[in-house]
């Protein structure tokens, strides 16, 4: 961080303070802060970037292999697929 002297008292001022914290005159290197995103703001904005919307319609493709292999193994959950992805 860079330091100034203040033109009125002769105070050290750093660039991220506004004003002299003893005279109150204006520091002529102030630089305001960057905005900073806090942790949650980011994990949320990353979490949106790469993940589906749940809110749009998904796709219902029957695949008739997963079909047989129920109906081999399991056969009432193969009629429950069915029933889901057809509807």
């Amino acid at each position: 961080m860079q330091t100034k002297e203040c033109p009125n008292c002769g105070n050290a001022m750093l660039e991220s303070e506004k004003e002299c914290k003893y005279c109150g005159q204006p520091n002529p290197i102030y630089h305001a802060p960057s905005p900073v995103k806090t942790f949650i703001e980011q994990q949320t904005k990353s979490f949106t970037e790469t993940h589906h919307n749940y809110n749009e319609p998904q796709e219902k493709d029957f695949s008739i292999g997963i079909f047989i292999l129920l109906l081999i193994f399991f056969w009432p959950a193969a009629l429950v697929y069915v029933f889901i992805k057809k509807r």
